[in-house]
């Protein structure tokens, strides 16, 4: 039987932010992030109407590149906070000014991918998380 804790999620956490690891296929990368909040769905429809205003009111007519630009600039406004564990091959970290421009750059992908993995998880309460709370 599925037990009702296992669909909770943390509603402080994806308003207010959390430090995520996108998954270990990223290292040691952290990212201080919000999840996809209603403000946030808000804009992003506001954000894509007034673009596809410029395209015959068809977001289908608006450019790839365009639309890809549009979800990075929402996910700079409103979801990524902060960044560690992220450096240059000379050692040097990479700072959050930095790695939002690195989330500019076509040839830096995955970072934006990160940061959608990283938005979609935070607040979600795992099972140990779930567990250790009925410990307590």
């Amino acid at each position: 039987m599925a037990v009702l804790t296992a669909f909770r999620t943390d509603s402080t956490k994806i308003k207010q932010g959390d430090w995520v690891s996108p998954g270990d296929e990223y290292d040691d990368l952290e990212i201080l992030v919000r999840g996809y909040t209603d403000e946030y769905a808000d804009e992003r429809a506001k954000r894509f109407r007034k673009l596809a205003s410029r395209y015959q009111g068809d977001i289908r007519n608006v450019p790839a590149a365009r639309q890809r630009q549009t979800v990075i600039d929402l996910m700079i406004d409103f979801l990524v906070l902060d960044v560690r564990g992220l450096c240059h091959p000379n050692g040097e970290k990479i700072g959050i000014d930095e790695f939002k421009q690195l989330l500019r750059d076509p040839d830096y992908q995955e970072l934006v991918n990160a940061c959608q993995k990283a938005a979609a998880s935070v607040g979600v309460i795992t099972k140990s998380e779930d567990e250790d709370a009925v410990k307590n």
